[in-house]
């Protein structure tokens, strides 16, 4: 049997760190080794113990997490982000995170995001080491994400096929679901809701998230959908997106 993954807890509230505690403790695969409330307590923990995974807080005082982040070196840790601010997910994914945990954190979120921790542990382990493993094998391996969405609708929870979305609109506090044949608008953020998505979905510009699958052409700054509507691609996302979507449709 595999040894427990040894983890490491970065968050400056007491509480948060005291929640995380509490649910690494619940599960067996997961074995707590400390909590810190700073960057530089935490970066004399990881040469010490050497986790196999960290619970890292954005928001910190002096350096923040996406800070010790980049001044850790490529065979770090993995490492799940934890925040309460939505809008650095997209950040956090560019710097390879295994998972990115809105608080509050709910406890069948959390499993989800270990099981992610575990099909990527399984994947370095049967290959040659994480330094010289390849981040797009990498990233094809994991688990495949949950296949529906709860979503609470008009005061009731619906589950919605991820197949079904043809692309996610930002509006403020709202997130407007554009389907094959209908729409819904759920109040909740599109960066929170970016988290519980998978690998067929990506963000072409700040305000839109599409299937890739249901993109049927790409133009010079634009793709056009199944269901007809052409949505901008972002100047900053443009590179994002060709690499992508190599895989679903052939360059013009």
């Amino acid at each position: 049997m595999a040894l427990p993954l040894s983890c490491l807890v970065i968050d400056d509230e007491p509480l948060a760190c005291q929640l995380l505690e509490r649910f690494i403790g619940r599960v067996d695969s997961l074995c707590w080794l400390s909590s810190c409330s700073n960057a530089v307590d935490a970066l004399s923990l990881i040469r010490q113990h050497r986790p196999n995974l960290l619970f890292l807080d954005i928001e910190m005082p002096e350096v923040n997490g996406l800070e010790l982040l980049s001044s850790l070196p490529t065979n770090r840790p993995q490492v799940i982000l934890t925040t309460a601010f939505p809008d650095y997910a997209l950040d956090g994914f560019e710097y390879d995170v295994t998972d990115y945990l809105l608080k509050p954190i709910r406890f069948d979120r959390f499993l989800r995001a270990i099981h992610k921790v575990h099909g990527r542990s399984e994947l370095i382990s049967s290959g040659s080491g994480a330094g010289n493993l390849d981040q797009t094998a990498l990233v094809e391996n994991l688990p495949p994400p949950d296949s529906t969405l709860w979503l609470k609708v008009n005061k009731q929870q619906i589950r919605l096929p991820l197949s079904e979305i043809v692309f996610l609109e930002s509006m403020k506090d709202y997130t407007h679901f554009t389907l094959e044949g209908q729409s819904l608008r759920v109040h909740q953020p599109l960066s929170a809701i970016e988290a519980l998505l998978g690998e067929e979905f990506l963000r072409i510009n700040r305000s839109f998230i599409v299937r890739c699958s249901a993109i049927t052409a790409i133009k010079a700054n634009a793709v056009e959908l199944i269901t007809k509507h052409q949505l901008p691609i972002g100047i900053t996302y443009r590179e994002l997106v060709r690499d992508r979507l190599r895989q679903y449709i052939s360059a013009p």
